[in-house]
């Protein structure tokens, strides 16, 4: 079976799914995930969860409210 990232057999994977790589908005994440933790972002605004990551939330636009938890 030949997929987008070349070809599959069974029990293999593909080398390469995604290029995950730290940006500002994702560092948090990426070193919670180094020390062996799960985190996602939480506006303490509005009480949201949101993922994937972003500058902003997504419910109600705030910046200044988002941590990670």
């Amino acid at each position: 079976m030949a997929g987008e990232f070349g070809p599959l057999t069974k029990g293999t994977f593909p080398t390469i799914l995604f290029d995950p790589h730290a940006d500002p908005t994702t560092q948090p994440f990426w070193d919670a995930a180094n020390e062996g933790r799960l985190v996602i972002q939480h506006c303490h605004a509005c009480n949201r969860l949101q993922h994937p990551p972003a500058p902003t939330c997504q419910q109600c636009g705030s910046k200044d409210h988002l941590a990670w938890q």
